[in-house]
């Protein structure tokens, strides 16, 4: 089974998070600046397409404000007041870039968008909308939202996640931006200078389609799509989310390749089991748990056996200490 995964606003290439993933997968990029295109036309990334626009909610035409820090170039004007940092940021030049939405890339190329990536300088929301009917097939979306609104007229997190559970989707993991570190973005640090700078600011959002999920499972239908949401959880540090959907699964209904991939994840899934630090240890079905998933690996024959690349990029995430 191939699966898609847009990733909106692609400056810098790929995402670290797909980088080693265990999946057949298709990766659409966008990019609306003409020369961070370029790169990724030169460079590619192990992108299937890679599409010269902007993504946002109505398609068209728009003016991109290119600031003095490229990264926060936007369709959106930045509001200054609102945080320290933005009060030296200048607008260097405003371009017209073509506009998309995710339902009209969609139906040009009949895909589905399986798993969306989203960083798109407070136009989350918009990006999201544009997705329409589509919406309600993808399993994941990692997007980056703001807690306030860093540019005019952009919806905050709250606006964001509260649309997203309206749509069965839940919120499983806040990271930094950047590091991708479990918390919240901020500006506080040894050279801080305002007291706002204390304030949550943005941070890379995990939403699950668990209404999606959850309905696959219950009907036994397309096994694939549901191993494929594992892997993703595993891959984006909440494998522990993925626990209670791997204990609903039954083998028998799983292809022969998806089998080979529930395979290589299995240790992992057992090592989020015992991690001493995580609440769903304390679960009261825990031991029940524990004596499945071991007899899961032993009828698969599966070694119960982590790399220490790997033991250790797991203990870093969740400050396992010794």
């Amino acid at each position: 089974m191939m699966f898609n995964v847009f990733d909106c606003g692609a400056r810098g290439g790929k995402h670290r998070s797909w980088k080693s993933v265990d999946l057949e997968y298709d990766y659409y990029m966008f990019e609306p600046e003409g020369e961070e295109f370029k790169q990724l036309e030169i460079h590619g990334d192990g992108a299937n397409k890679i599409i010269n626009a902007a993504v946002s909610d109505k398609e068209g035409q728009q003016k991109l404000n290119i600031y003095s820090d490229e990264s926060l170039s936007s369709l959106l004007e930045i509001d200054k007041s609102q945080a320290y940092r933005f009060r030296n940021i200048t607008l260097v030049e405003q371009i017209d870039v073509n506009v998309t939405t995710i339902s009209n890339i969609c139906d040009t190329f009949n895909i589905v968008p399986h798993f969306m990536s989203i960083d798109v300088q407070g136009l989350s929301f918009e990006v999201l909308k544009g997705t329409g009917k589509y919406l309600c097939q993808s399993l994941a979306i990692r997007v980056e939202a703001e807690f306030f609104p860093f540019y005019k007229q952009e919806k905050t997190i709250f606006e964001l996640g509260s649309w997203l559970n309206c749509e069965g989707f839940e919120l499983v993991r806040l990271e930094t931006c950047g590091p991708g570190h479990f918390g919240v973005s901020s500006d506080m640090n040894h050279y801080s200078v305002d007291s706002d700078d204390a304030k949550p600011m943005w941070s890379d959002c995990i939403f699950l389609n668990v209404r999606h999920i959850e309905e696959l499972i219950k009907k036994r239908s397309k096994p694939d799509f549901v191993l494929a949401a594992l892997v993703f959880m595993v891959h984006n540090h909440c494998g522990y989310q993925a626990l209670k959907y791997l204990f609903l699964l039954e083998v028998s209904y799983l292809s022969d390749a998806s089998k080979s991939i529930l395979s290589s994840s299995l240790p992992l899934f057992y090592y989020y089991l015992n991690l001493p630090r995580i609440d769903y240890n304390k679960h009261q079905n825990y031991n029940s748990e524990l004596f499945h998933l071991e007899s899961m690996m032993k009828d698969m024959k599966v070694e119960n056996k982590l790399s220490e690349t790997t033991l250790e990029k797991i203990n870093s995430i969740y400050l396992i200490t010794s």
